[in-house]
C-alpha cells in the first residue's frame, strides 16, 4: 500500500509538471499551424473567412485565438476586422475522434481592441475604427448566430449590442464570391469605398463632439435577422446622451429612438429629442425604400443660428444674428435620399434642395447684421426642389413694419421669381444687408424722424431670378415728414414702375410749406445715373428743391440767384446724377433748362455787388459746361433791366463770361451809389453794353457799349465821376479822378 501511494503521489506530480509546461508551452509557444487551419477550415466552412495569428491555451483562459484578421471574401483580399483576442469553447469530444472534428460553440472577447479598416483598399492606410473595452459572448449554432451580450466603446460612445441571426446551411456558398464578373467585382468595390468615405465622414463628426459632464453617450441595439435574406433585419436603437459640445454649440441632453423593419423595407425615427439652454428640438421621420425616401416632421425651439453653424460648420450662416427669446421653427415634408446624393455632383446643375417642405417660423425680438434691433419676424413657406415660396411675411421694426409674400419657380422663365411688399418702416434699416454701394448711397441719403415720420410703400414685381436689378416692379410711395440730402419735405406721392435698372415715376407730388414739386412724369437710368424730365413744376425754394436731388447741380448753377419768396419754376431736360468725383474731366452730361418767373423781388450778384430785381424772369440753359441766362427781364432801381448771360467752363474755379446788358429808366444815382461813392448826381440812365471776361477778375473784362442820361445835371457833377471808382479798379494803378 506504501509503495502504491508512492506511485500516486508521483505519478500525480508527473501530470502536474507536465500540465503546467504543456500550459506554459501552449501559452508561450502556441498550437500547431495543423490546429489553426483546422479552426479556420471550419469557421470558413460556415461562412467565415479569418486568419489567426496565434492559437494558445491558458490555464484560466481555456483556448485563445489571438491576432484574429476578418476578410471580405475567401481570396482575403479585403480585411474587414482586427481583433486582438477571442476565447473559442469547443466541443472537445469531437477534437479527438478519428475526424479530428472542431465544433465550436461560443466565442467569448473580454477587454478586447476591434480595428475595421476604413480603406481595406490600401493596407497601408491608417484610416481605422477602433474599438475600446471590447467584451461580449457570440454563440455559434448550426442554424444561428446569438449575440448573447457585447459591449464596447467608441470615440467615446458606450455601444451595446444584442441580437441573433439564423444561418442557412449553404451559409459557405452564400458568403462565396468566386463567381463574380471583374465589372461585378469594381461595383462591389466602388460600393465598399463609397460606404467606407460615409464612415470616415462620420467619424470625423463624431470626433468634432467634446462631452462636458456626466457619463459617456450609449447607444443601445437590439437586433433580429437571417444571413440568408439579410434585408428582413429587425433593429432597435436607442442613443442618449448629455451635456456635450460640438464648436460654440452646447447640447444639454439628447436622446434619439429609432427602428428598422427590413421584411417591409422602412425604418422610422421614433423620437429625436434635443435641448439647449433655450429651449428643445424635437423630429420623428419614416423612410420607405421602394421611393427612397424620408418622411419627417420638426419643431424647434432651440438656438437656431448656432446650431446651424455648428453643423455646416459656416460661422457666416445666421453667424450674425442674435435671438433675445429662442425662434420657433415647425416644418414637415419628404426628403428624397437619391437626390440628396445627386445634389453633390456639379455635372447636375445648380443647387436643388432635394425635399419637398413646408412650414411655418416665428421669432420676438432679434439683433441683425450691423446692429439693428428687429421686434419680431414670422411667416410660412414651402419648398419643392428649386422652387419655394414665403407668404405671410411680417418683420416688425420700431419704426414700422413690413409684409410681403414672395414665390419661386424656374420653370415660369422671365416671372420665376415674383413678389409682393408693403413696406411701413425706415428702409434705410436695410442697409448693412445692401451690397450694392449705389444702393447704400440712395438710402443714406433719405431721413426720417421716428416720431414725425410716415412710411408707405407698395410694390409687386418679377424676375428671371434673384437679381434685384433685373426685376420688373410697380408700385406707390407715400411718404410724410422726411429729408431728402437734408432738404426737409412734407410730402411725397407717386407712382413708379421699374425694367431692370429703368425707373420711371409718374404723378410726382413733393410739397414743402412753401410749395409743391410736381411732375407727370420722370425717368431715370440707375445703369448710368441719367434722370430725364419733361417738364417738373416747382413752387419750393429754388436752391433747396434742386439741392434734395441734385446738391452740386445747384450749387453750380443756382447758388448766384436768390429770391425773396419761391419763384414758379419748370425744369425740363437730361439730368447727369453721377457724382463730380466719377465723371471723367468732372464735367457733368446734363442738358437742360430752367423757366422761372417770380412776382417777389430777388437778389443776383453782378459785377461784385448785389442788385435788388423786382418781377425777375427768364431761362437758365444748362448744356454741359455751359450755363446760359436768356431772355432775363426784371426791374432795378424802379427801371427796367434786361441780361443775357452766358458762362463758359462754369465747372472750372474762374470761368469765362458773356454778358450783354440793357438798362432803361434807371436812376443814375441809385446805381452810382452802388457801384462808387457818389450819391448826389441826378438823371435817369439808359443803354446797352456788351461784356466779357473772368468771372470774379474785374481787370480781365472787355466790352463796349453805349449809355445816356436824361434829365441829368453835368455841370454838378462830371459824367464819369460816379464811374471813376469802377474805372480804377478795370484799369489797375491809373487815378482816373473826374477826367473822362
Amino acid at each position: 500500500m506504501k509503495l502504491i501511494r508512492r506511485l500516486f503521489v508521483i505519478l500525480c506530480l508527473v501530470v502536474l509538471v507536465a500540465g503546467i509546461w504543456g500550459a506554459v508551452y501552449a501559452r508561450k509557444v502556441g498550437f500547431s499551424n495543423s490546429w489553426r487551419q483546422k479552426i479556420e477550415e471550419e469557421v470558413g466552412k460556415r461562412g467565415y473567412f479569418i486568419d489567426i495569428g496565434k492559437l494558445t491555451l491558458g490555464p484560466l483562459r481555456g483556448l485563445v485565438a489571438e491576432d484574429i484578421r476578418f476578410y471580405q471574401t475567401e481570396k482575403r483580399q479585403q480585411e474587414i476586422a482586427f481583433v486582438d483576442d477571442v476565447f473559442l469553447d469547443l466541443d472537445l469530444s469531437k477534437v479527438f475522434d478519428g475526424d479530428k472534428q472542431l465544433s465550436i460553440n461560443t466565442l467569448d472577447i473580454q477587454d478586447a481592441k476591434l480595428s475595421l479598416p476604413l480603406d481595406p483598399g490600401n493596407p497601408e492606410s491608417r484610416a481605422k475604427l477602433r474599438v475600446e473595452n471590447l467584451s461580449g459572448r457570440l454563440v455559434v449554432t448550426e442554424n444561428q448566430i446569438e449575440v448573447v451580450r457585447a459591449q464596447a466603446e467608441i470615440e467615446g460612445i458606450e455601444i451595446s449590442v444584442k441580437g441573433s441571426m439564423f444561418r442557412p446551411e449553404n451559409a459557405a456558398e452564400l458568403f462565396s464570391k468566386k463567381d463574380q464578373t471583374p465589372e461585378e467585382r469594381r461595383d462591389e468595390l466602388a460600393e465598399i469605398a463609397k460606404q467606407r468615405s460615409q464612415a470616415r465622414q462620420l467619424l470625423r463628426e463624431i470626433q468634432k463632439l467634446e462631452y462636458l459632464e456626466g457619463d459617456n453617450p450609449k447607444l443601445e441595439i437590439e437586433f433580429r435577422s437571417d444571413l440568408e435574406d439579410l434585408t428582413a433585419l429587425q433593429a432597435t436603437g436607442r442613443f442618449t446622451a448629455s451635456k456635450f459640445r460640438r464648436g460654440s454649440y452646447t447640447v444639454e441632453s439628447l436622446s434619439v429612438v429609432a427602428e428598422y423593419e427590413g421584411d417591409r423595407d422602412r425604418a422610422f425615427l421614433k423620437e429625436l429629442h434635443l435641448r439647449d439652454d433655450q429651449g428643445d428640438l424635437r423630429m420623428d421621420a419614416s423612410w420607405q425604400e421602394d421611393s427612397n425616401e424620408v418622411e419627417f416632421s420638426l419643431s424647434s425651439t432651440v438656438n437656431l443660428p448656432q446650431l446651424v453653424t455648428s453643423i455646416l460648420n459656416d460661422p457666416s450662416v445666421l453667424g450674425d444674428v442674435v435671438f433675445f427669446s429662442p425662434p420657433k421653427l415647425e416644418l414637415e415634408g419628404t426628403i428624397n435620399l437619391d437626390d440628396l446624393a445627386a445634389k453633390a455632383q456639379p455635372e447636375l446643375g445648380p443647387f436643388r434642395l432635394p425635399a419637398e417642405v413646408i412650414g411655418t417660423f416665428h421669432c420676438d425680438r432679434f439683433v441683425s447684421k450691423g446692429g439693428e434691433v428687429f421686434d419680431g419676424l414670422e411667416f410660412d413657406f414651402a419648398v419643392e426642389g428649386e422652387q419655394f415660396y414665403a407668404r405671410n411675411i411680417r418683420l416688425d421694426h420700431k419704426t414700422g413694419m413690413m409684409l410681403a409674400n414672395v414665390i419661386y419657380e424656374p420653370d415660369q422663365g422671365e416671372r420665376a421669381f415674383r413678389y409682393q411688399a408693403e413696406l411701413k418702416m425706415d428702409p434705410r434699416t436695410f442697409i448693412p444687408f445692401v451690397r450694392l454701394e449705389e444702393t447704400r448711397e440712395f438710402l443714406n441719403a433719405w431721413d426720417f424722424d421716428p416720431e414725425k415720420s410716415n412710411i408707405y410703400v407698395a410694390s409687386v414685381g418679377e424676375g428671371a431670378d434673384f437679381n434685384a436689378q433685373e426685376w420688373r416692379s410697380k408700385g406707390v410711395i407715400d411718404l410724410r415728414n422726411f429729408k431728402l440730402n437734408g432738404v426737409a419735405f412734407t410730402e411725397l406721392e407717386t407712382e413708379y414702375e421699374t425694367d431692370g435698372m429703368q425707373q420711371v415715376f409718374r404723378n410726382v407730388r413733393l410739397a414743402r410749406p412753401e410749395g409743391e414739386i410736381t411732375a407727370d412724369e420722370a425717368r431715370h437710368d440707375a445703369k448710368i445715373k441719367r434722370w430725364t424730365l419733361p417738364e417738373v413744376i416747382s413752387t419750393v425754394d429754388l436752391i433747396e428743391g434742386a439741392t434734395a436731388f441734385c446738391p452740386k447741380e445747384a450749387e453750380r448753377v443756382l447758388l448766384p440767384y436768390q429770391f425773396g419768396a419761391p419763384p414758379r419754376v419748370i425744369l425740363s431736360g437730361v439730368i447727369d446724377g453721377r457724382k463730380i468725383e466719377d465723371i471723367p474731366g468732372g464735367v457733368p452730361d446734363s442738358v437742360f433748362s430752367i423757366q422761372f418767373s417770380s412776382e417777389v423781388p430777388g437778389k443776383y450778384e453782378f459785377l461784385g455787388q448785389t442788385l435788388d430785381l423786382a418781377n425777375p424772369q427768364g431761362v437758365v440753359l444748362i448744356d454741359r459746361d455751359v450755363v446760359h441766362l436768356k431772355h432775363f427781364n426784371a426791374k432795378i432801381f424802379g427801371g427796367h433791366v434786361g441780361v443775357d448771360f452766358k458762362t463758359i467752363g462754369a465747372s472750372q474755379p474762374q470761368p469765362d463770361f458773356e454778358a450783354h446788358v440793357e438798362l432803361k429808366d434807371i436812376p443814375f444815382h441809385e446805381l452810382s451809389g452802388l457801384y462808387s461813392d457818389y450819391q448826389s448826381t441826378e438823371g435817369s440812365l439808359e443803354g446797352q453794353m456788351y461784356l466779357k471776361g473772368k468771372i470774379d477778375d474785374v481787370s480781365s473784362i472787355d466790352g463796349s457799349g453805349a449809355a445816356k442820361i436824361v434829365n441829368g445835371d453835368v455841370f454838378a457833377i462830371p459824367m464819369m465821376g460816379p464811374l471813376s471808382k469802377f474805372i480804377g479798379e478795370v484799369i489797375p494803378n491809373r487815378n482816373a479822378g473826374y477826367s473822362v
